[in-house]
């Protein structure tokens, strides 16, 4: 990626205080950085892990949203615990589409991660998309205050809302939904 992109991409509203910072905090030009580095593999994605608090239903979740998967566009597969879709998103005055795929880590007591590839194409926008994602499978609630409020209900704990990618697509599939049944708003 350019450097302007990167900059971009980290939020910085231009290059040169990007620079300023970066200069700051690893005594070095972005640029002797790169020089330093390896050769970028083309097409190669970006892995990252986005934490979650515990309780988290992981089960309920995937099988919430491989009911309403659209096909060609996503995928969640619950066997595996992985979640695979497309995304177009406008960012910046630019538009970027490519695809992501998660995993989530485990319901181990160590790690509550979700495991996220992004593809080379979505990462000027990887602000954007992190925040898409981790409003997609609700990955900030708090559980201290979600937990006592359904203690009474049924199900297992951890539940969470997950919504869509994006917000006409939540609307749209929200509109249909309640018109149609969810099997019929797929197609």
């Amino acid at each position: 990626m350019a450097v302007a992109d990167v900059a971009m991409a980290a939020g910085f509203g231009s290059v040169r205080r990007f620079n300023d910072v970066f200069v700051q905090r690893y005594r070095m030009k972005p640029t002797a950085l790169r020089k330093e580095g390896s050769e970028p593999t083309p097409g190669a994605a970006l892995t990252l892990r986005l934490a979650y608090r515990p309780p988290y239903d992981i089960n309920g979740v995937l099988r919430f949203l491989a009911a309403r998967q659209l096909s060609g566009i996503e995928a969640a597969v619950t066997e595996d615990g992985l979640l695979r879709r497309t995304l177009a998103l406008a960012h910046q005055g630019r538009r970027f589409t490519g695809w992501l795929s998660g995993r989530f880590a485990g319901a181990d007591a160590t790690r509550h991660e979700f495991e996220l590839q992004i593809s080379a194409s979505l990462l000027p926008a990887l602000g954007a998309v992190i925040e898409r994602v981790r409003q997609g499978l609700d990955l900030d609630a708090d559980p201290t205050l979600i937990e006592p409020a359904l203690a009474s209900l049924p199900g297992p704990a951890g539940l969470r809302l997950p919504n869509g990618f994006d917000g006409f697509e939540s609307a749209v599939r929200v509109i249909l939904g309640q018109q149609v049944t969810v099997a019929a708003a797929r197609t």
